[in-house]
């Protein structure tokens, strides 16, 4: 087997990494005091369309490598070391003693030669020139007969590839595992007799080192050769390089180009039909501009931050004209992670850098090197909470490291840093705590551990919410082994029947829980031949029963050990909460994880509505089954007549499956005329999922409202989820809350509301002005929810189209004057228009220098309320243009008044959902109405809040009016071009099913493909369940089973992925595939409640 070819391997620091320099074999170095250049190319160094086959650049590389190398007969090979560098130390240590002796020894005796070992040495140094200019070029190795010791012979320096390698234009350097291990053979490298290893030169580098001796017949041995640096044949004043162009090269005045290196021609005048083609992006004269200004500036500016950001930014432009986008994206993440590598040298602790630059890595890297380069990034940045939380989700979503014991534990310890962190402010400390935490659980319960996670947030309810006031004082730790007690005890907990909290446990004795509600006949399995399917039976009633965590002081003995959950289990992943409103953000989390999709009022742009791992929503098939279309859905209305029955054909777009919208009240009563969080199909599926689940959440609601300070909108949203599994049972259990709280307005509110679901509108309307004629003997505390009263009854007028009854009602209001009876009405005077004109600015006025724009509090919506009153006023006195005036008045004097470091509120966002509603309610009127008025809002309101599915929705009705399909497709683009997320991709998908007749299959895979190849939306478990399910629908079986072991890849967390194969694609499975995904399971510690036996 021929040796390796030679390869010159220069000093770490005299090459710049161009990526030129490794593939024409020429050294260059920086000139002093200059930074290094970088090349225009990402990661490719030749980057133009008119190199079609590079036929001059191996050419080149030959003379250039010739030259060189030529003069120099003592050459350097550089092989990866197999040996210990302790023994590796200690050989070339004895081995140096020896020769220094056996030189002193040759000194001696040698002096009076060297005239004739000079004569002798000039002669070989001929003979040697003269054989290398007969080899030529393409000499081959040759087998030397007579040397039986040595079969092979190497005659040339130099290897001529003539057919071109991608790895090394695009990795800018050859590849590591083609550099072959050795092992020792005395002082040779076995497989290599004509090289010795240079001792000296190999302590100096982490390489092995050899050396080039050539045979001698009369010395019998080998022969020393005269070594002469390479670096030598270098001009003398060495030169950047900067780029390597064909088409595109800036010049001076004189017309030369400054900083490119002009090879000679080819050593061959006809290129070789043996040279390869290498397909190279092709760089756009733009791109090259704004590459050499970005070279000139950072070497002006190196402590420049925003320049090094804007140069990585520059590199994906390169992708975006390419026609085979996949291909360029390994090496223009190789260039990003060059520029990455230099601006740390600037900034080495810079967290933007650090996070773009192992972001970079992670697609090219392999685990283990991860892994390492994230611990020493860590250790350094301890405290930096935006590098732990990428952290979190590399280790989440590597399939080849992942299991769940490992995660949780990260998580843990994430929540410790924090914890002791002193440097973020305490709101923010707490929500970044808060969400670390809840992903912790929302991993639990997808991974099958669904006891653990339920028990983790109540013990976090209970601990911070029901804290006895005895122990408040006391730190953390103390308050924490306190509360062991209370959760050893299994006390009746929040959300369980009985549960009185923490503190008011105290003063019982310990009582067991009563076991949780069961189905027996859900519970009997009916076993079939199929152990698979009795098996896939057995884990799905499992799931269904035995949600909650049970007690290990049971009469039944456990067969399964972790439903029972001890205080252990759940202690390290506890933290405090101080603020209120993290301590209600909390409970509203632990309503989303019980699938009700209520939000506390927060923006669509906050976190939790950004992270994919905190919205699995489709993972199971009860909740993936609405998102599909259905024949007894009507499709959104391309029509606006003004009966009653375009509200019935347009309440398609009503059903939008993603609640993604700030929690105001349009969308807790929005009934069937607008958006809303909670209604029939939501209950039905809390329902499904798990046996007395809707019990347990009415617990919590009802157990919450004994948390010191209470939430006022606790109670009403416990009527309004009780309205959807029962509307009579709300009524019921509205009328008896009113007993007691007769002074509560909300109360009041929600109870005329339940009347208008039933469609009793008499009734409300009784409601509404018995509480409005009462409510002013109220204590001051008390009627601070008049205004939302005098709304809703507004509202429910103008929605039974009696307009002059609702501006009556807004009138009185804004000039605070008693609403007149019904009987015998007169026209409204000028002067109560204008005395309601008055008050509602001078209302308005004060509201917004108050509210906090950040926050829906109890002023902001009050704010909102008079908005709403003050806004439709106007529409119903003076038209559609007096409100819209109104309306952008106020916007504009948020967009004064914004903080620095803001760039939307959920305020903001809560006004512009009042003000599409509006024109929403125009569109469908019957009046005239232009759609460019509510596309040119809409549009504007995206801009900020892009994942809003109120705007996205209505934008795609309006534009579905005029026939026209493609605006709705190019907004997606944009808005996923520059702010990508998982619930664009889910909506865009969403829309191409549901907003016409038809849909293009086709288009649709090509979305679910770009959805799932995007980094923000390549972990969604949502989508990869949605694109299996489709292809299954579209009969593709095959191709749905190959997307299961890529869906399991990425979300290798999620048991519902895994149990696809036993519930979807049963049929393309066979039993050795199925033991093997279930062994899988196991592997990565997902929980399979009955163990499976063949």
């Amino acid at each position: 087997m021929p040796s390796p070819s030679p390869r010159l391997q220069p000093e770490q620091n005299d090459v710049p990494s161009f990526a030129s320099a490794p593939n024409l074999g020429i050294t260059l170095r920086d000139a002093p005091g200059t930074m290094p250049a970088f090349s225009s190319f990402p990661s490719l160094g030749m980057a133009v369309s008119s190199f079609p086959s590079f036929s001059s650049g191996p050419d080149v590389s030959v003379e250039r490598t010739s030259r060189t190398t030529e003069p120099s007969q003592h050459e350097h090979r550089t092989y990866t070391s197999s040996e210990s560098d302790d023994s590796l130390d200690e050989r070339n240590k004895n081995r140096d003693h020896g020769r220094e002796t056996r030189k002193k020894r040759k000194r001696s005796h040698s002096r009076t030669r060297h005239s004739s070992n000079d004569r002798d040495r000039d002669r070989k140094d001929k003979k040697k020139k003269k054989n290398k200019k007969s080899s030529g070029a393409n000499a081959e190795l040759t087998f030397d007969k007579s040397r039986k010791g040595h079969g092979i012979v190497e005659t040339k320096d130099f290897y001529l590839d003539r057919r071109g390698d991608k790895g090394n234009i695009a990795l800018e350097k050859s590849n590591r595992y083609s550099e072959p291990t050795y092992k020792r053979w005395g002082d040779h490298v076995l497989g290599c007799p004509d090289w010795l290893i240079d001792d000296k030169a190999s302590r100096k580098s982490k390489y092995m080192t050899l050396r080039k001796q050539r045979f001698n017949d009369s010395l019998r041995g080998f022969g020393k050769i005269r070594y002469e640096d390479f670096r030598r044949s270098l001009r003398k004043e060495p030169v950047t390089l900067e780029r390597l162009l064909a088409d595109v090269v800036t010049t001076d005045d004189t017309g030369n180009d400054s900083t490119f290196i002009a090879f000679p021609s080819a050593v061959n005048d006809e290129p070789s039909k043996n040279v390869g083609k290498i397909d190279t992006p092709h760089e756009n004269p733009e791109f090259v501009r704004k590459t050499a200004d970005f070279n000139k500036r950072l070497q002006e500016e190196p402590h420049n931050l925003s320049l090094w950001l804007n140069f990585i930014a520059l590199q994906d432009e390169l992708a975006k004209d390419q026609q085979e986008k996949s291909k360029l994206r390994a090496a223009i993440s190789e260039k990003k992670q060059s520029i990455y590598e230099k601006a740390l040298k600037e900034f080495p602790d810079n967290e933007d850098l650090l996070s773009g630059y192992m972001t970079t890595c992670q697609e090219t890297w392999e685990a283990t090197k991860l892994l390492t380069k994230w611990d020493r990034i860590l250790k350094r940045n301890t405290s930096s909470i935006k590098l732990w939380k990428q952290y979190l989700d590399f280790r989440q979503t590597n399939y080849s490291t992942f299991n769940v014991a490992g995660c949780i534990e990260l998580y843990e310890n994430c929540i410790h840093i924090l914890m002791r962190d002193t440097s973020t402010a305490v709101a923010r400390r707490e929500e970044i705590m808060l969400h670390i935490f809840t992903r912790a659980c929302f991993l639990l319960g997808q991974s099958g551990f669904m006891e653990r996670a339920v028990a983790l947030f109540q013990a976090m309810i209970e601990f911070t919410g029901f804290c006895p006031p005895a122990f408040t004082n006391q730190t953390f730790v103390e308050r924490l082994a306190m509360f062991g007690a209370f959760w050893e005890s299994e006390m009746p907990r929040i959300g369980e029947e009985g549960a009185e909290g923490w503190s008011a446990s105290l003063l019982k004795e310990a009582q067991l829980l009563p076991p949780p509600p069961s189905e027996e006949d859900a519970a009997s399995t009916k076993m079939g031949e199929d152990d698979f399917e009795s098996w896939l039976n057995s884990e799905t009633q499992e799931e269904y029963l035995h949600w909650q965590p049970s007690r290990s002081t049971e009469d039944e003995e456990l067969d399964d050990p972790y439903r029972a959950v001890l205080f252990e289990d759940i202690s390290s992943l506890m933290f405090d909460i101080t603020l209120e409103n993290t301590r209600r953000q909390l409970i509203y989390n632990f309503l989303q994880f019980l699938s009700v999709p209520v939000n506390g009022g927060i923006s669509s742009n906050h976190i939790f509505f950004q992270e994919s791992f905190l919205h699995a929503e489709f993972a199971n098939p009860v909740q993936s089954a609405r998102f599909w279309p259905s024949t007894s859905l009507p499709k959104i209305d391309t029509n606006s007549p003004s009966d009653s029955a375009s509200t019935e054909s347009n309440c398609g777009i009503f059903r939008v499956p993603l609640a993604v919208f700030p929690q105001t009240m349009d969308t807790l009563f929005g009934g069937d005329h607008w958006f809303r969080v909670w209604g029939s199909e939501e209950a039905d599926t809390v329902r499904r999922i798990g046996v007395g689940r809707h019990q347990f959440i009415r617990n919590v609601l009802q157990q919450a409202q004994t948390i010191s300070p209470p939430d006022p909108h606790l109670m009403p949203l416990l009527l309004i989820l009780e309205s959807g599994f029962n509307l009579k049972s709300a009524q019921k259990s509205a009328k008896v809350l009113l007993k007691t709280e007769r002074m509560n307005l909300s109360l009041w509110n929600t109870y005329a509301q339940i009347e208008v679901s039933r469609g009793h509108l008499s009734e409300a309307r009784k409601v509404y002005m018995t509480a409005l004629m009462s409510y002013q003997s109220f204590p001051k505390q008390q009627q601070l929810d008049a205004p939302h009263l005098y709304r809703m009854l507004a509202d429910l007028e103008f929605e039974a189209r009696r307009p002059e009854r609702a501006l009556r009602i807004l009138a009185a209001f804004g000039a605070e004057e008693a609403i007149p009876g019904e009987d015998g009405e007169v026209s409204l005077a000028p002067t109560t228009l204008l005395r309601a004109r008055k008050g509602y600015s001078q209302r308005l006025e004060v509201l917004i220098s108050t509210a906090n724009p950040a926050v829906l509090d109890t002023t902001a919506y009050s704010l909102l309320t008079i908005l709403t009153c003050y806004g439709l006023m106007e529409y119903l006195s003076q038209g559609l243009e007096e409100a819209q005036r109104l309306y952008q008045q106020v916007l504009e004097t948020f967009r004064q008044n914004i903080h620095e470091g803001e760039t939307a509120t959920v305020l903001e966002e809560a006004v512009y959902e009042g003000y599409v509603r509006l024109l929403y309610r125009h569109s469908v009127s019957g009046s005239a109405f232009k759609p460019g008025i509510l596309r040119g809002v809409l549009e504007t309101a995206l801009d900020k809040f892009p994942c809003n599915t109120i705007f996205l929705s209505l934008y795609g009705w309006n534009e579905a009016r005029t026939k026209i399909d493609n605006r709705v497709r190019r907004l997606l683009d944009e808005q996923l071009a520059r702010n990508p997320s998982h619930i664009l991709w889910t909506f865009a998908i969403w829309a191409e099913l549901h907003q016409r007749q038809t849909y293009n299959v086709h288009l649709v895979r090509s979305l679910f493909e770009r959805a799932l190849d995007c980094p923000s939306s390549r972990h969604s478990v949502s989508l990869w369940q949605l694109y299996i399910q489709f292809e299954v629908r579209e009969g593709n079986r095959d191709k749905a089973k190959a997307l299961f072991f890529r869906a399991i890849r990425e979300c290798p967390w999620c048991k519902d992925l895994y149990m696809l194969p036993f519930r979807l694609l049963r049929d393309v499975f066979d039993d050795d595939e199925l033991t093997e995904v279930i062994t899988l399971m196991e592997e990565k510690e997902l929980r399979a409640r009955r163990t499976f036996s063949v």
